[in-house]
C-alpha cells in the first residue's frame, strides 16, 4: 500500500509538472509567433513608408524638372532674341555701308549723318549686345547641365521605387 501511495504521489507530481509546463511552452511558442508577426508587420509598414517617401521625392523631382525646363526655355528664347538682334544690327550696318559706298557724291551732311549712325551702331550697340551674350550662353549651358543631372536623379528614384515595390 505504501508503494501504491508513493506511485500515486509520483504520478500526481508528474501530472502537475506536465500541466505546469504545457501552458508555459505554449506561451513561449505564442510569444515567438507574435514577435515574428510583429516583425513582419513592422517591415511591411516600413516598406510602405519608404515607398511613400520615394513617391513624394519623385513628385518633387518632376516639379523641379518642369521648372528647369521652363527656365531653360526662357533662357534659350533670350539667347535667340539676342542673336536675332545682333543679326539685325549687322544687316543695318551692312546697309549703312552700302549707302555710303553707293552715294560718294552725296552731301557732306548726309554722309556725316550716315557715318555717325554707323559709328554709333559699331561702337556702342554691337558691343553692348555682344557683352550680354556670354552671360546668357553660360546661363543656358548651366540650366541644361542641371536639367540633365535632375533627370538622372529622377531615373534613380524611379529605380529605387520599382525595386521597393518588387520586394513585396
Amino acid at each position: 500500500m505504501n508503494q501504491t501511495v508513493n506511485t500515486m504521489i509520483l504520478f500526481c507530481l508528474l501530472a502537475l509538472g506536465a500541466f505546469a509546463q504545457t501552458p508555459h511552452a505554449q506561451t513561449v511558442a505564442n510569444e515567438s509567433e507574435n514577435v515574428t508577426a510583429l516583425r513582419r508587420q513592422f517591415e511591411s509598414e516600413l516598406r510602405k513608408l519608404r515607398l511613400e517617401l520615394l513617391q513624394q521625392g519623385l513628385e518633387f523631382q518632376q516639379w523641379k524638372i518642369k521648372q528647369l525646363e521652363r527656365d531653360a526655355q526662357q533662357a534659350a528664347l533670350e539667347q535667340q532674341r539676342l542673336l536675332h538682334e545682333e543679326n539685325s544690327l549687322q544687316q543695318e550696318l551692312a546697309e549703312l555701308s552700302r549707302q555710303l559706298d553707293d552715294s560718294p557724291n552725296a552731301g557732306s551732311a548726309q554722309t556725316s549723318e550716315l557715318e555717325a549712325m554707323k559709328t554709333e551702331l559699331n561702337d556702342q550697340e554691337l558691343p553692348r549686345l555682344r557683352a550680354r551674350r556670354p552671360a546668357i550662353d553660360q546661363r543656358v549651358s548651366e540650366l541644361n547641365d542641371e536639367l540633365r543631372r535632375e533627370e538622372i536623379r529622377l531615373r534613380d528614384l524611379q529605380k529605387q521605387a520599382n525595386r521597393l515595390k518588387s520586394e513585396r
